[in-house]
């Protein structure tokens, strides 16, 4: 699954990935995310997969970032 957040900033992108997941608690597939170049919307990006468990590798493409998280993360308490 790719999820393209570009042009949307804290907390909006999350708000996005998180409408793209809803009603799910656990995601069994790796989720790949389309972020702006914004190191401040990614260090808020990472904060939230971490509290998820994910783990998560960081792609840069030059005018964007490519996030790919592992499968099996969970979106509940």
């Amino acid at each position: 699954m790719i999820i393209d957040v570009r042009g949307l900033h804290h907390p909006d992108h999350l708000k996005e990935f998180r409408k793209h997941l809803e009603g799910l608690c656990t995601v069994n597939e790796e989720v790949e995310v389309l972020l702006d170049n914004s190191r401040e919307d990614l260090k808020k990006f990472e904060m939230f997969i971490r509290s998820c468990r994910g783990n998560y590798k960081i792609v840069d493409k030059g005018d964007h970032l490519r996030l790919k998280i592992e499968a099996s993360f969970s979106l509940c308490g």
